[in-house]
């Protein structure tokens, strides 16, 4: 039986630009994209704290378990709201042949947002777990 740990994140912008922040935020929003002064706002925000390290220290994070234990799991990565995607990396797993998963949600705390959130997610998206 394969075996994997998909390590969920709630993701961020891909690249700190105005188009970078809008995609993340409609995400968010569900498909819903924010007006112009709103994605403004937001992209002045990234670039006046230097950015967002989320996605670097997440897939530094991937790299430390996969060194540790890749051999006998295989190791994945997704995010909620940017690339790569939740759905499209469970599809992944299951053309790679994964047949039982630990789900490790990359949170900084608990809250049904934070974490429950993630189950109610996967629901949505009809994704068995």
């Amino acid at each position: 039986m394969k075996k994997a740990i998909l390590m969920m994140t709630f993701g961020s912008p891909e690249e700190i630009s105005f188009e970078g922040v809008a995609e993340f935020f409609t995400n968010i929003r569900r498909g819903v994209r924010p007006q112009d002064h709103e994605i403004q706002t937001l992209y002045d925000n990234y670039v006046r704290i230097g950015g967002t390290p989320l996605q670097r220290i997440t897939r530094e994070e991937v790299a430390l378990v996969r060194e540790r234990i890749g051999e006998e799991y295989g190791i994945y990565f997704a995010n909620k709201f940017s690339r790569p995607f939740i759905p499209g990396v469970i599809k992944q797993m299951e053309t790679d042949g994964v047949e039982e998963c630990i789900c490790l949600i990359l949170e900084p705390h608990y809250s049904f947002y934070s974490v429950m959130g993630y189950e109610k997610f996967l629901e949505s998206q009809q994704i068995r777990f």
